[in-house]
């Protein structure tokens, strides 16, 4: 069975749960899917219906590495339910990430990092960076719009750096997120690289 087919099969189960007025528990629903084969393939792994949290995300985090797109998705899918920014999950965004993958998988990885509280996220900006330039406009402003969530200095860096990006729209983003992130108002790279040449060793973030 594939993860979109389990996905069903366990909504169907919740729906089924709620008109009967009983609850189906999210490791329950983990359980159901983390079960499930893997990509497609056969396996001699046997579990129980109520895997914990963890088990079911290690599971899900395997399938990350399937070649089937829709899979993918589906895995990501259910790990945005299912996890916050594990070290693990926010390891298997980082490679996602690095390796420029569908949009429909970049959309779907950073929709699961908009998630994630932005002080998590520190150990996935030079992935993020990487992808700034990606083709698709939509995930390169989803990129932005996470950016603006890490304060951090790198995250300052980049916006810096992007400035100058070949994207017009990556430039106004980056504009518009160093100007709320920074409470400065500059409007040439130049400027700002001055600025934080001079001033990033004792810049702090707003409160």
């Amino acid at each position: 069975m594939t993860i979109a087919a389990a996905l069903m099969t366990a909504f169907v189960a919740a729906a089924t749960h709620a008109a009967t007025g009983t609850v189906i528990t999210t490791n329950a629903l983990a359980g159901a899917i983390a079960t499930n084969v893997p990509c497609g393939a056969a396996t001699n792994a046997s579990a129980d219906a109520e895997l914990n949290r963890t088990a079911a995300v290690a599971r899900l985090v395997a399938r990350l590495s399937c070649t089937n797109e829709q899979e993918v998705v589906a895995a990501l899918d259910l790990l945005s339910k299912l996890d916050r920014g594990s070290p693990e999950t926010l390891a298997a965004y980082n490679r996602l990430l690095r390796r420029h993958q569908s949009t429909p998988i970049m959309e779907a990885v950073l929709d699961n990092i908009s998630l994630i509280d932005g002080g998590k996220l520190v150990p996935l900006l030079p992935a993020l960076d990487y992808c700034v330039d990606y083709p698709d406009e939509d995930v390169r402003e989803a990129i932005m719009d996470i950016l603006m969530d890490i304060e951090h200095k790198e995250t300052i860096t980049i916006l810096v750096k992007r400035l100058s990006s070949r994207f017009p729209d990556v430039r106004e983003n980056a504009l518009l997120n160093l100007e709320v992130l920074t409470g400065e108002d500059f409007s040439l790279r130049s400027q700002w690289q001055r600025w934080w040449e001079k001033n990033g060793k004792t810049f702090t973030f707003d409160d």
